[in-house]
């Protein structure tokens, strides 16, 4: 299992899904299970970064996706 630290809590990466070259990353709190973020991977100087969404339009089609893999 692979941890990340955000917000100054450990989230638990439970998926990586690509839809449309862009990644999602779904986290779970490792503490509380109900919390839980939807993230995608931008590449900025050749580096990844967890950045939010851009809109709920896009949090929607990340989820849905999630949804379907389950």
């Amino acid at each position: 299992m692979k941890y990340i630290e955000k917000n100054n809590k450990q989230y638990l990466i439970m998926q990586e899904l690509t839809i449309d070259k862009t990644t999602y990353v779904y986290l779970q709190n490792k503490d509380e299970e109900k919390d839980i973020i939807i993230q995608k991977i931008t590449i900025k100087d050749d580096k990844e970064y967890l950045t939010n969404l851009e809109n709920e339009e896009e949090y929607k089609k990340a989820l849905m996706a999630i949804k379907k893999k389950l």
